[in-house]
């Protein structure tokens, strides 16, 4: 099966992306999120590889407290960019959400180890210390 590449029927370069990502996060900063999910979806189609994209739309499910669709993207965003400490965290926030301790605690547990970011480590053993 073709997969179709909308960039190229559109005639999209990487600024008509930026631009239109621009844009959902506009709708986003005014609390909008379900107009945001829209163009995020939109932009998940045109550009399925951008980690920062999908980890947006996860984002947007976990404020909309949908954490299964959350961690769905999460996942994704993962696979693409498996170093980044924000997909990470989030993750973790919807694993427990949906109940799925014993598998956060162990995200967390690796989690504290490998991360340099003070803070984020401070914020996922609070997590952990709230779901104790």
């Amino acid at each position: 099966m073709s997969q179709i590449n909308w960039l190229e029927v559109l005639d999209w370069d990487e600024e008509h992306l930026d631009n239109f990502r621009s844009t959902a996060f506009l709708y986003i900063r005014q609390g909008k999120y379900d107009i945001a999910k829209d163009f995020f979806h939109t932009l998940v189609v045109l550009n399925p590889n951008n980690s920062f994209d999908l980890q947006t739309l996860g984002a947007i499910y976990l404020e909309e407290n949908n954490p299964s669709l959350a961690l769905s993207y999460l996942q994704k965003a993962k696979q693409i960019n498996p170093s980044n400490n924000t997909i990470t965290m989030n993750q973790i926030k919807a694993m427990l959400l949906l109940g799925y301790r014993n598998e956060a605690f162990e995200l967390i547990e690796n989690f504290t180890k490998t991360c340099t970011d003070q803070f984020m480590v401070s914020d996922a053993q609070a997590l952990q210390m709230a779901y104790s």
